[in-house]
């Protein structure tokens, strides 16, 4: 038995879907405020260092680990390097053989848009961090009509080109002003100068940015993001919602009744939250306080997604109700049936089954945080009462003592008693070592966890000492794998919805084609005739997270299929010229430049087909060719081989000529010493024998003197004697 279709009712009022859609966002705010709130405030403070959890007094000290912040700070790089090492992010595969000729156009212009007008780079860096962070990054993609204009000025315009100006319907026209000149050219029947006015045109210019909208992407704060708490993933979920505050002006341009938004109050809820006061670091202010221009007040606004019953047709479709305003009673905006995907991506790193909120990298580290800083604080404190320990003092026989309190270098504290009696330092034993073991053990339990590791990161410079190239390898395979995994979460689970809901926006919204230089070249892009269900397949560089062992691994592709193209020629079963390309780039890619396009052009599918029709050879003029091809290169091979046998003997009788003339240099230099060597030993003798003869005749002529002295001496004795012996004989000497 089918089962009977709901019953009509009758059209929902306006205020009946008020309090619906206010009873959806009561309830998703209590489940943010009661589960989610307060713990990505807590995970702010841990990432900026602030830890209330772990009160301090005062005096003691107030350092704190930051091991949240370290970990985001190694793992955010690796993720941001394996989705933005190129420009191609995302590649989309065709569901039908009509699509093939428009999935790579889809592929460059959604990549092209993404990346260069709506800052893809900045919003997949804060998407990850706030994933990583919180558990969730939420992106907002959406196709933006809001009016855009910029001023522009003029002068000395001629009439053809304010005529063309003015006739856009973008420009609006704010300040004009003509003015006629008169200046002589010469006439050309006569040649004489004669005179002939003109206009010149000065004007100010209104002109509209984009009319036609454009795509954006926005990176939404957590706190902004309203979801039903039963949900388990965007997808499924029954109520989403973006709370943000914008001014009214900013509500005028996106197209709504001027007369509404002026009436609308002013609501500052969203500045008070827990998030906010924690990101900034202080208690909410009344931004509205300074601001005298009721244009540019800003208001609470609800851009709601649920599904309702609003025309009373027995189904209740999708339906997107904006309100604004303060306090309980707030004003509809808009209110349209909604037939697109909710404009919501999410980047999760560490989804839990059943459930939307993902785990963050907050609960896999807190307790590490707290006890880490526990530890360090202690330590600290100890090394602290260790090297100025506190002291006990009788204050009554103490004459100064500002002196024990506040010391000075070579100080001296009076006292009226024995000094050992009156201070006495308190000692303190030095124990904070025993803490370093477990603030390691604490640091292996983080690494664990996150897989954050000092092989992969390069904390420790001795972490892969004395290991082979292969553990090295194992070692950050290993530590990578959680980096990895978190990448491979992202792009699964948020990104392919992301770029999904991208192209779907462009091909439903851009009504005519565009141009873009892409490659060095001008490109057509019209998506009306793209289908905007391909899948979408994001580039994720996943190896071993090392770009050497990537392309180290493209490179043994690549001489594969060399290989292979050399045997079975450019077109073949096995690999053909485009596989090759693809590789060729991607190895460009994988040494981190992101413009293969400069080095390797792409293989289209057509010059491919045109390679492969082109007539194949005759296999026995083939044959002919091998072997004629085979003979010069064995000539070519025992030539080659001929040369490096003459080169070898050549360089050994040049090694035996250098050789046999170290050799004689080596004998003529012994001959040389031993001659030199010769030449002053027979100095030194003559040297010794001439110094031997000085001495002997110097001796010789010593002895002569001393022997003429002794006869001089014996000849005045004797002729004293005779003199003597002449007074005793009782005369004068004659």
């Amino acid at each position: 038995m089918a089962p009977s279709s709901p019953a009509r009712r009758s059209k929902m009022d306006v205020g009946e879907l008020a309090g619906i859609v206010r009873a959806q966002i009561e309830d998703a705010l209590d489940y943010d405020s009661e589960e989610l709130s307060k713990k990505r405030a807590k995970a702010l403070e841990y990432y900026r260092g602030e830890l209330r959890d772990a009160p301090t007094r005062e005096g003691q000290s107030r350092v704190t680990s930051r091991d949240l912040s370290d970990s985001i700070g190694w793992i955010l790089p690796g993720v941001m390097r394996v989705f933005a090492a190129s420009d191609m992010i995302v590649r989309y595969e065709p569901q039908n053989p009509d699509d093939e000729p428009f999935a790579q156009q889809a592929t460059d212009y959604v990549n092209y848009v993404f990346l260069r007008e709506c800052q893809g780079y900045r919003i997949l860096r804060d998407g990850f961090q706030d994933g990583l962070l919180h558990g969730n990054g939420i992106w907002k993609h959406w196709w933006d009509t809001s009016k855009c204009y910029e001023l522009q000025r003029y002068s000395g315009l001629d009439d053809a080109a304010y005529t063309e100006l003015v006739s856009d319907d973008s420009v609006e026209v704010l300040e004009h002003t003509e003015v006629t000149q008169i200046e002589a050219v010469p006439d050309p029947a006569t040649g004489q100068p004669v005179e002939q006015s003109s206009t010149v045109h000065d004007l100010k210019i209104k002109r509209q940015v984009n009319p036609d909208g454009r795509l954006t992407v926005a990176c939404v704060p957590p706190e902004e993001f309203l979801i039903d708490r039963g949900a388990t993933s965007i997808e499924d979920a029954r109520f989403l919602c973006h709370r943000s505050n914008r001014t009214r002006q900013d509500l005028i341009d996106d197209g709504y009744d001027r007369d509404t938004v002026m009436a609308l109050g002013k609501d500052d809820d969203l500045e008070s939250t827990d998030e906010r006061v924690s990101r900034w670091n202080k208690t909410a202010s009344d931004r509205n306080g300074a601001v005298t221009d009721p244009l540019m007040e800003e208001v609470e606004v609800f851009e709601s997604y649920l599904r309702v019953d609003f025309d009373g047709d027995g189904y209740a479709e999708w339906r997107r109700v904006v309100q604004a305003g303060q306090g309980g009673e707030k004003s509809i905006l808009a209110n349209d049936e909604w037939s697109d995907e909710n404009p919501f991506s999410d980047a999760v790193p560490m989804p839990e089954p059943h459930r939307w909120q993902g785990r963050s990298l907050l609960d896999e580290i807190e307790d590490i945080q707290r006890v880490k800083t526990v530890l360090l604080r202690r330590t600290l404190d100890n090394l602290y009462l260790s090297n100025t320990p506190q002291r006990v003092a009788n204050k009554n026989q103490i004459d100064n003592p500002d002196e024990l309190v506040n010391p000075t270098p070579g100080g001296i504290v009076w006292t009226n008693g024995d000094p050992n009696a009156v201070t006495r330092e308190i000692s303190i034993p030095f124990v904070a070592e025993q803490s370093y073991a477990m603030l390691e053990y604490q640091d292996s339990l983080a690494e664990k966890r996150t897989g954050v590791s000092r092989t992969s990161m390069a904390l420790d410079p001795d972490a892969l000492q004395d290991q082979t190239a292969t553990g090295q390898m194992l070692a950050q395979s290993a530590a990578y794998a959680k980096v990895e995994l978190y990448a491979r979460n992202m792009a699964e689970l948020g990104l392919k919805r992301l770029f999904r809901c991208l192209l779907k926006l462009i091909v439903e919204h851009q009504d005519k084609p565009r141009m873009i230089r892409l490659r060095d070249q001008w490109v057509k892009m019209d998506p009306r005739s793209w289908n905007a269900n391909m899948d979408a397949n994001v580039s994720v560089g996943l190896g071993s997270g090392s770009r050497d062992r990537d392309t180290a691994l493209l490179m043994q592709i690549a001489g594969k299929q060399e290989m292979i193209m050399l045997q079975l020629g450019p077109v073949n079963p096995v690999c053909n010229v485009q596989q090759y390309a693809n590789t060729l780039r991607k190895m460009v890619e994988s040494a981190g430049m992101r413009t293969p396009d400069e080095f390797f052009s792409e293989v289209n599918p057509q010059a491919l087909q045109q390679l492969a029709s082109q007539p194949k050879p005759d296999p026995k003029m083939a044959e002919v060719q091998g072997k004629l091809q085979l003979q010069q290169q064995t000539a070519a091979a025992q030539l080659q081989q001929s040369q490096m046998q003459a080169q070898q003997q050549a360089q050994l009788d040049a090694q035996k000529a250098e050789a046999e003339h170290q050799r004689k240099v080596m004998e003529i230099q012994s001959e040389a010493d031993l001659k030199h060597k010769q030449m002053v030993a027979g100095f030194a003798l003559k040297q010794s024998q001439l110094q031997a003869e000085i001495a002997l005749k110097q001796q010789q002529l010593e002895a002569e003197l001393a022997l003429k002295a002794a006869q001089t001496k014996a000849q005045e004795d004797r002729a004293d004697r005779v003199a003597d012996n002449a007074v005793q004989l009782g005369g004068e000497p004659g």
